[in-house]
């Protein structure tokens, strides 16, 4: 089954994430790759068959879902749900002043430790025992926002936790992201649900905040600096019954000893008495639309092929495309809207048909230019004040094109090489030299 690359998402220590079309059902997927140095490791290649079967077990709003794993050129790839949005970490740093709306926080608190605690009391339906789940790697950038404001916990690549099949053994050394493990873990402590709580509690001040707690190996130290940077903490409109509230409920989290951290259960229910005390609810959906929006907008801006990871990726692409795959739906909905009056005027309509399916294709705007081919010659007779919406739709498409270049529509572009519009001309021999 042919895969597409659509967009390449992000690279870590060990693999990449990219977007991917499954040309046969015409499904976005989010393909996570490993590097070229870890392929046929035997315990990472197992950790990642581990990562599928746990995921397969868990189900929850909040948590992200798997269609499959699949062996492309001998090399394991997870095809899992693709959330149209954004990590946390770059939603923070979109926001004025680096820090979110303290109802907001509240709500993606309540939602990710309800998640968390869903995964780790999960039943496997082969043992009759609960999973006991453990993300030992919570922290912004493993928490993607959606457009509509639903949070889901991501990268279970280093969790554990118990089920049949399993076939790595859980390492004992300290894994997760500095800044959010939690002290106990330095000190050989297994671990448990309170290092996720640790984790989380970091990530909740930080969303606040725009700032970071910190961890130390010292007791004294570090409950000093945790208490210097909640005084800090005044988030506007609570008063301060609810912001103390929220500060015990932080510190709490982030206890430097696990048994005085609350548990899951205790978050929760914290966090719903919190929502239900202050004088304003959780607004995400339209966070996400003012912060999550435009991070998609530049990630659209940038081409695939010219991503530094792309080489390692391109083996994603190497079962051909059966010919009668469907036409991309986003090709589809181009189309629809091409077809309107006057759409090279309903900028805001085109950013979101092309935000919420990125498969799409340069065909539909190479048929616009197809389509105004019989004009040119008036449009030049008459002059640039008369072809102002004309010329609008040839340089639109020519951009477009130049987005998701295709050598096989480039000889289509030949009757613009000599257009008099020095923008049109060099956009058209871009595309055709091929460093669109």
């Amino acid at each position: 089954m042919g895969l597409q690359i659509v967009q390449i998402l992000a690279s870590g220590t060990f693999g990449h994430v990219c977007v991917v079309r499954d040309a046969v059902t015409d499904r976005l997927f989010a393909a996570k790759v490993l590097r070229p140095s870890h392929i046929h490791n035997p315990k990472i290649e197992r950790r990642i068959r581990d990562e599928a079967a746990m995921l397969s077990r868990l189900d929850h709003p909040h948590i992200v879902g798997i269609h499959e794993i699949r062996e492309i050129e001998g090399q394991p790839v997870l095809l899992l749900e693709w959330v149209r949005g954004a990590p946390l970490d770059a939603v923070v740093n979109q926001a004025p002043d680096r820090h979110l709306p303290a109802p907001d926080v509240i709500e993606i608190l309540r939602t990710t430790v309800e998640a968390l605690q869903v995964a780790y009391a999960t039943i496997d339906p082969q043992t009759g025992k609960a999973m006991a789940v453990i993300h030992r790697d919570v922290k912004p950038s493993n928490l993607l926002m959606a457009v509509d404001g639903t949070v889901k916990l991501v990268d279970f690549g280093i969790a554990k936790g118990d089920f049949a099949g399993k076939e790595s053994e859980t390492v004992s050394v300290v894994l997760g992201a500095d800044g959010y493990v939690a002290p106990e873990r330095f000190d050989g402590a297994p671990d448990s649900p309170a290092g996720d709580i640790f984790a989380l509690g970091c990530v909740a001040y930080e969303l606040l905040s725009g700032d970071r707690i910190g961890v130390s190996l010292y007791r004294k130290g570090y409950e000093a600096s945790v208490q210097r940077h909640l005084m800090r903490l005044r988030p506007p409109g609570f008063d301060l019954r609810a912001t103390r509230t929220l500060v015990d409920l932080i510190e709490g989290m982030t206890a430097y000893d696990p048994a005085m951290r609350p548990d899951y259960a205790t978050v929760s229910g914290a966090t719903l008495e919190l929502l239900r005390n202050i004088p304003f609810g959780p607004a995400l959906e339209q966070l996400a639309q003012e912060l999550v929006v435009p991070l998609l907008a530049q990630q659209a801006e940038q081409r695939a092929d010219q991503h530094p990871a792309y080489e390692q990726l391109r083996f994603l692409e190497s079962d051909p495309v059966p010919d009668d795959a469907p036409e991309p739906n986003g090709d589809r909905r181009l189309r629809a809207f091409l077809a309107q009056p006057h759409w090279q005027a309903r900028s805001e309509t085109l950013q979101q048909i092309l935000l919420e399916d990125p498969a799409w294709t340069a065909a539909p705007w190479a048929e616009v230019l197809d389509s105004l081919k019989d004009t040119r010659i008036l449009s030049w007779i008459r002059g640039p004040s008369h072809e102002g919406t004309d010329r609008d739709r040839v340089v639109l498409a020519l951009q477009m094109m130049a987005r998701r270049p295709d050598p096989n529509l480039a000889p289509r572009l030949r009757w613009l090489r000599r257009h008099q519009d020095p923008e049109i001309r060099d956009l058209a021999l871009q595309l055709l030299n091929g460093d669109g």
